[in-house]
């Protein structure tokens, strides 16, 4: 893996034929986990769903980064996600 020639192919068609199976598997398997999980999210909040809630952070959830968020801090980064 790597080595003089990992990026001597800068046409992205020509370069997905030189990189493994296993690694354009795990790529978009990993893709599908983050897409399902997104899903899952939506069909548990249903009609009280919020835009932009990622399910990280938030006051009383999952929080592996420690971050600690007021209440009105957590509001104002979801407007801000909401936005761009």
């Amino acid at each position: 893996f790597g080595g003089a020639d990992a990026y001597s192919y800068v046409n992205p068609l020509e370069a997905i034929n030189h990189i493994p199976s296993l690694a354009i598997y795990q790529i978009v398997g990993g893709m599908a986990w983050v897409e399902y999980q997104r899903v899952q999210r939506i069909k548990e909040q249903g009609k009280d769903r919020i835009s932009g809630d990622i399910g990280l952070a938030y006051p009383g959830g999952w929080n592996p980064f420690n971050i600690n968020y007021s209440p009105e801090e957590y509001a104002e980064k979801q407007l801000q996600e909401i936005k761009h």
